[in-house]
């Protein structure tokens, strides 16, 4: 029997859990989260699930010292919380959580939830464990050190991709289930997969989607429609490929009114702008480095992954120098090594597209 760790200084909430929980799992509680800590010195349950709200030491300073301890910081971690604020669950899963359950509890939920991330942790577990994982002497754990970074920390950058034509539903819920055990920052998919996705996996994990892609050239009317029915299917974050005729028609008004168009369609989600650097002259990059800042996107990237070239590191220094302060830099395209994949974090980008994370593990 798996055994469980809750802590939530709500007694009510304590009681409610164990109705649920007692007949499948083994449960300890505590009411603070120095009691929780107190516990795992002598104890290691199979998952811990972690109020937000507590008085003296909140669930983020406490997730905090269980991942900087070498004896507890694998062990999964459930949220529970009553704040539905987006940014809430984004510093929950930055920090390492796997999912977050809403109070009051759903006894399917919280059931369905617990079992999914017990599962995932026990794949991980063999996953680390089978002998292919000593075929290579390249290959690292999650956790370990290369070239001054930390390898998972530098993971949960990732944006977990797979755009192919062909991929179908069954491809896509298994990079989902990669997503979830690799805790990358999302999973990137196409517009028609984002419902499926959401209604199976929940906030589990952020889901990305891309529009106007791969050549960019649909009509900016189009782009936001297209903007609006993914975030409403579930979308958390969007990739939009610019209009490259557009820039090569030195058009720039109007791609700033498209990229304002997206942005507001994109609503509060993350918005992404794809400005497919292979294409591009320099002083072509460094204008759509200004227009995406003026349009008030969070990121500009690279590459679609379908063009001419991938990712560079020069474009990235490039957009260092342009960009606003609040714009971060994603690089996609190409990106297939751990040595490559480790030189754009180390570079100053904040995502990467990759469809072969497991390669930089």
């Amino acid at each position: 029997m798996k055994h469980i760790l809750m802590v939530d200084d709500n007694t009510t909430n304590l009681k409610v859990a164990a109705s649920v929980l007692n007949p499948y799992y083994k449960l300890s509680m505590a009411k603070s989260g120095k009691q929780a800590l107190n516990f795992l010195k002598k104890n290691k349950p199979d998952l811990i699930l972690l109020d937000i709200k507590m008085p003296e030491m909140d669930g983020y300073q406490t997730m905090e010292e269980i991942k900087l301890n070498p004896e507890t910081c694998d062990i999964p971690v459930i949220f529970l919380t009553a704040d539905t604020e987006h940014e809430s669950e984004m510093k929950g899963i930055r920090m390492g959580a796997l999912d977050f359950i809403t109070k009051p509890f759903e006894e399917s939920v919280m059931l369905g939830r617990i079992e999914k991330v017990l599962m995932m942790e026990d794949v991980r577990k063999n996953l680390i464990d089978t002998p292919e994982s000593d075929n290579s002497s390249n290959e690292v754990s999650l956790g370990t050190i290369d070239s001054d970074l930390d390898i998972k920390a530098a993971i949960s950058k990732v944006d977990h991709t797979l755009l192919k034509a062909f991929a179908s539903l069954e491809d896509i819920y298994k990079l989902c289930d990669e997503a979830i055990l690799y805790q990358t920052a999302s999973v990137c998919i196409p517009p028609s997969y984002v419902k499926p996705v959401k209604e199976k996996y929940g906030s589990s994990l952020k889901i990305c989607t891309v529009i106007g892609f791969p050549l960019g050239y649909e009509t900016s009317q189009v782009k936001a429609f297209e903007t609006k029915d993914a975030v409403d299917n579930g979308a958390d974050e969007i990739d939009v490929v610019i209009n490259i005729g557009m820039v090569k028609n030195k058009d720039y008004d109007s791609l700033l009114n498209e990229l304002i168009m997206v942005r507001e369609a994109c609503k509060d989600k993350i918005l992404k702008v794809i400005i497919e650097t292979c294409y591009l002259e320099e002083d072509e990059k460094i204008e759509l480095c200004k227009l995406v800042t003026r349009a008030g996107a969070d990121y500009i990237k690279t590459s679609t992954g379908f063009g001419t070239a991938g990712a560079k590191l020069e474009d990235i220094e490039l957009f260092k120098k342009n960009i606003g302060p609040d714009v971060k830099i994603k690089a996609a395209g190409g990106i297939s090594t751990k040595e490559d994949f480790l030189a754009f974090i180390a570079a100053g980008c904040d995502r990467v597209g990759a469809s072969r994370t497991k390669d930089f593990l």
